[in-house]
This record gives structure tokens, sequence and C-alpha cells, in this order.
């Protein structure tokens, strides 16, 4: 998915379904292997896991504050992804 010189990653919405569990074959093998070696996307589900895991631990809770969540835990936006 990614070469030297275009950089083409998984979107936000690959790498989330990919953090819940949801992603689809063939997708998920795709994603497995490109998660090996670019460290971009490494960052961008890492991130993705951690809001996850602070959304579902304030439903738990009852609560939270959804502008600091995103403030903190969502991945950037980067312009040069494609």
């Amino acid at each position: 998915v990614c070469s030297s010189d275009l950089m083409t990653h998984f979107s936000d919405d690959e790498l989330e379904q990919y953090c819940l569990g949801t992603l689809p074959e063939p997708e998920l093998a795709k994603v497995e292997e490109h998660l090996l070696w670019c460290h971009k996307c490494i960052d961008r589900a890492t991130a993705s896991g951690r809001y996850i895991d602070a959304l579902k631990a304030g439903i738990r809770r009852g609560g939270f504050d959804i502008e600091l969540l995103a403030q903190e835990h969502r991945p950037k936006k980067d312009p040069l992804w494609i």
C-alpha cells in the first residue's frame, strides 16, 4: 500500500475497524502486513486504539467530555495522506 514515492496509507476508518476487530478479510491481512513496517500507520492505529479505549471507558463511567477526548486521542490529519 505504501511506496517510497507515493505514500498511500490506510484510511482512519480502516484503521479504526482494524482496532475494533471488525475489518473483514482480505483487508485485514493487508493492514496487518502494512503495520509491520509503516510507522505512520502504526502511530495512527495506536492513536485510534487509545481513542476507542477512551470512548469505551467513558461509556462504562457514564460520561466523558467529548471535545477533550477528541483533542487528546484522535489522530491528527496529515496533509500528505493520500
